[in-house]
């Protein structure tokens, strides 16, 4: 605290005025002595009377006159440095301010009265404002009460003091801690405050397939800081695995992460270290892991397009001092304190020893910026700045409305944009913490009259909060974010999930939530693009509830309760101390106590011919006027108000409407899941929520399947094949093809068999079937027969091998076989590795995957083809005999029935543009 603010604090509590402050931690409580409704009484009368001699002071002493009188300036330093800043007032909304800075760098603002916005405007911009101040002792000696029996040189101080014990008569006892000092608040900085007049910026174009080039092992990485519960020490175990990703050739070294061909073999790199994150890793595996996905998507601080030998210098020179950091933190990265993330920083910063590892640390802070919304810290990263303070922000009513709006167009995955939605929804109704969002469960979330009522009680394997106050029942009362939970928890239910499943649970996988890491990214990076403001991020909503919700509270001073408004507000925010809400949550304080001081002018006795000297206008228009208005009361304090905000230009702000943009057909993991959910036995209602697809779609998914069921049954023996009706009713049709899918033996299910995953993630990720999907789907209808692949025509077979090839389908795990008739016989095995049936199979899958093929003969059984092709679960051994459970192809044929099915939608969609 500085010596100024030290000496205003001694004034207070030593003078013989009207207060006393008794100091107790953070907070000071602010009690009247038996001076106080004496000092209050002085102070109003002169409040009151200035109506009436106003009129006969210079410009500068009137503006003078209703700065003391209106705008609560407690100092005579306030009230000089108020005074030469007032030509440069901004306007935020319908009030006007003016900020300035004391001399211990803390910020403050006032905002200004309708009568002092009135009289600013005819001020001299040349005024000397120290000799007017000189002047208006004189002004107080002539008008103020009982100012003829005070000293000349204490008159300021009286009259302050007489201030202070009037706002603590008319205001809530924490907007007379702002006004006094006290409690030293975080405000708003102007930036923010433009904000809320200014238009918000164009909206990016966010392309979710960009954003996950490389699959979705990042998402995974948050997904697990999120989930992983922290207990003992957490050093990273898979260094070494991470390390690999980004390990190259000497004759690869020069390779730039844009090269296609080396991202394409680095996908299968990413699945293995996910797949090992997710059984023996760490959150610092966690974090580690997607900091080098943002590397290899974003790029470093310096080069926008490095290459991977760059990349893993960087990873590589700074990861363990990075784990050996984040094990010592008890929490994990997205409950970081601006302390914890400062801490982490200056010790690496500390322990600088390379060129390397400036650039590299810089990026990590990049990566944190991006992910997990921290606040930028240039005296981390470069040395010559000074300190940077964590700022106060908000999302203002408007932003939030452009943000819902926005959402529609931030993936062309339908459940992530509800979801985005949803989080947005409740993050503005209640005050959750990220965290705090993924660990709830259908049963924490309802909705009862209108009223949200979320009981965050984590289970064990969950986020627990930051402290024992995050157990807590909140409330919301918005009805358009109320309406939006709502349906979500509707559809939630409708999908056929219990009260125990995650609220953003993947109706797929009950256990986890839907791509959460991915929604949070996006949401962040949809709060930067909607506000135009790089220091926003998903915890600014849980700022801006607190700072709304504590500032409605303070307007109803006519209420009384035995338990303080703000104390429950508190309660429901998760925090131990109010102290903590108010200093750090709450940032407009200073709006707080201009809405305090016009309540109390508003209860003054305001005369026509008054409000006709600072409006303008004549006594009888003002009174004519109040006998038309609805309102009578309160009526000349609104007209005076409305006058003084013609004074300045109100901006407008253009909402741009969010379009979403029509996907060329089904994507292929919808089809995938409708698939799956028919054969799981979901009803036509719960598979269209589940997948987020209509009536139509799924009517449509049907006929596609049915088309491709009804080619096999041709196929079969003993098989008598109908084909499905095409103007049949939906859930005829679902039972249709269920009974088809079981027939045949295809497993539509999403756990894919682990070496088809790389296949599938592609398939996921293309937008539309290339003409290898076509030809590799045409060849497999024709070539399946039973549980196998007829190699009896092996020519045809090759668009499928392709296929496989290009998906990364290890050579070794493929298996032909072919019928001996003398199994027992060597010279019968000899003359079928011979033959030309076999030597033509093997040419055709050799010529593509560039391995040998094994090959094994098998006593002929009815029903199956002479030569056939079979997949492994995993790669053969050469010499051992291989398991039947290694060749269970239930899961490629549903994969590539999947397939082919949509490639048949995107051809129907196709003929009918046509």
């Amino acid at each position: 605290m500085s010596n100024a603010r030290s000496d205003k604090k001694e004034t207070l509590v030593h003078s013989t005025g009207a207060l006393e402050l008794i100091g107790s931690d953070m907070s000071l409580m602010i009690m009247p002595t038996m001076a106080t409704p004496q000092s209050a009484a002085r102070f109003e009368r002169f409040v009151s009377g200035m109506d009436k001699w106003i009129g006969s002071l210079s410009k500068p002493l009137r503006l003078l006159t209703c700065m003391v009188c209106c705008d609560g300036l407690l100092t005579k330093t306030s009230l000089t440095a108020m005074t030469k800043l007032s030509t440069s007032a901004r306007r935020h909304d319908q009030e006007v301010y003016v900020s300035w800075t004391e001399d211990d760098n803390h910020l403050q603002r006032r905002y200004l009265s309708s009568r002092t916005i009135i009289a600013l405007r005819d001020v001299p911009h040349d005024t000397n404002w120290d000799n007017e101040i000189q002047s208006f002792t004189s002004v107080l000696s002539d008008h103020y009460p009982n100012a003829q029996k005070w000293q000349r040189k204490e008159l300021w101080e009286k009259v302050f003091e007489d201030a202070v014990a009037w706002l603590y008569l008319i205001c809530p006892r924490q907007t007379l801690a702002f006004a006094t000092g006290n409690l030293q608040y975080s405000l708003l900085s102007d930036c923010v405050l433009e904000r809320a007049n200014g238009s918000p910026m164009p909206v990016m174009q966010i392309d979710s397939p960009v954003i996950d080039d490389l699959g979705p092992s990042h998402d995974a990485a948050l997904d697990m800081l999120l989930d992983t519960e922290v207990e003992g020490a957490r050093n990273a175990k898979l260094l070494g695995e991470i390390k690999g990703i980004l390990t190259q050739s000497g004759s690869n070294r020069d390779v730039r992460v844009t090269d296609h061909k080396w991202r394409a073999q680095v996908q299968s790199k990413l699945a293995i270290v996910t797949d090992l994150l997710t059984s023996q890793g760490t959150t610092t595996d966690a974090f580690l892991l997607g900091w080098v996905h943002f590397l290899l998507t974003t790029g470093s601080v310096r080069l926008e397009n490095p290459t991977v030998t760059t990349i893993g210098r960087y990873f590589t020179a700074v990861a363990n001092c990075i784990s050996d950091q984040l094990a010592v933190i008890d929490s994990s990265p997205f409950d970081f304190t601006a302390k914890n993330w400062e801490e982490l920083f200056c010790q690496l910063t500390d322990q600088l020893s390379t060129d390397v590892e400036g650039p590299a640390i810089a990026s990590c802070h990049q990566y944190c910026i991006a992910t997990f919304g921290i606040d930028p810290q240039p005296k981390i990263l470069f040395k010559s700045s000074r300190k940077s303070q964590p700022t106060a922000n908000v999302i203002w009513p408007h932003e939030t409305d452009q943000l819902l709006l926005s959402c529609q167009r931030v993936s062309t995955d339908v459940r992530v944009v509800q979801s985005v939605q949803v989080m947005v929804a409740l993050a503005a109704a209640i005050p959750l913490r990220i965290g705090e969002l993924h660990s709830l469960r259908l049963r924490d979330v309802s909705v009862k009259d209108g009223v949200l009522i979320v009981h965050f009680a984590p289970a064990r394997s969950d986020h627990q909060g930051k402290s024992d106050a995050a157990r807590r029942i909140m409330t919301g009362t918005n009805p358009a974010l109320v309406e939006i939970v709502e349906r979500w928890i509707l559809r939630r239910h409708n999908e056929g999930d219990s009260d125990c499943s995650y609220l953003f649970g993947d109706p797929h996988s009950p256990a986890r939530t839907y791509r959460f890491g991915l929604c949070a990214r996006l949401l962040n990076q949809l709060l930067r693009s909607v506000t135009g403001d790089d220091g926003v991020s998903f915890h600014t909503l849980r700022h801006s509830w607190v700072t709304g919700r504590i500032l409605a509270a303070l307007d109803k001073t006519e209420e009384h309760s035995s338990v303080s408004r703000v104390q429950q507000l508190s309660v429901q925010t998760g925090h131990n101390n109010v102290a903590t809400t108010l200093i750090h949550y709450f940032h407009q304080p200073d709006l707080a106590l201009r809405r305090a001081i016009d309540r109390q002018r508003q209860k003054l006795q305001v005369t026509s011919r008054a409000m006709a000297y600072w409006t303008g206008t004549t006594s009888s228009a003002l009174r004519k006027a109040k006998q038309r208005s609805v309102g009578k009361r309160g009526f000349y304090c609104a007209h005076l108000h409305a006058f003084a905000m013609t004074q300045y230009s109100l901006k407008t702000v253009p909402l741009i409407a969010a379009t979403q943009s029509t996907p060329n057909g089904i994507p292929f993991n919808l089809v995938r899941k409708a698939l799956s959910d028919i054969q799981l036995g979901f009803s036509s209602c719960a598979i269209e929520s589940r997948c987020s697809i209509s009536a139509e779609d799924l009517l449509t998914i049907c006929q596609c399947a049915a088309e491709q069921i009804h080619t096999m049954d041709q196929k079969a023996r003993g098989h008598r094949a109908v084909p499905l009706s095409p103007h049949v009713h939906k859930d005829h049709a679902l039972q249709w093809v269920r009974d088809g899918l079981q027939r045949h033996d295809l497993a539509c299910a999403l756990a894919c068999e682990p070496l088809l995953l790389t296949l599938s993630t592609q398939l996921d990720r293309a937008c539309s079937p290339n003409q290898l999907h076509h030809r590799a789907a045409k060849v497999w209808l024709n070539s399946k027969s039973g549980s196998v692949l007829d190699m009896t025509q092996a020519e045809f077979a090759k668009p499928l091998v392709e296929l496989l090839h290009q998906a990364n389908f290890p050579g070794s795990a493929l298996l032909l076989r072919s019928h001996c008739v003398d199994i027992k016989s060597k010279h019968a095995l000899l003359n079928l590795l011979v033959s030309p049936a076999v030597q033509q199979a093997k040419l055709q899958v050799e010529s593509v995957i560039n391995v040998p093929l094994r090959v094994e003969a098998v006593a002929p059984r009815r029903g199956q083809p002479s030569t056939y092709l079979l997949l492994a679960r995993s790669t053969i051994t050469k010499n051992a005999a291989t398991p039947a459970a290694m060749l269970r192809m239930s899961g490629f044929h549903g994969l590539i029935f999947t397939m082919a099915t949509w490639c048949h939608q995107q051809c129907m969609m196709g003929a009918t543009k046509k």
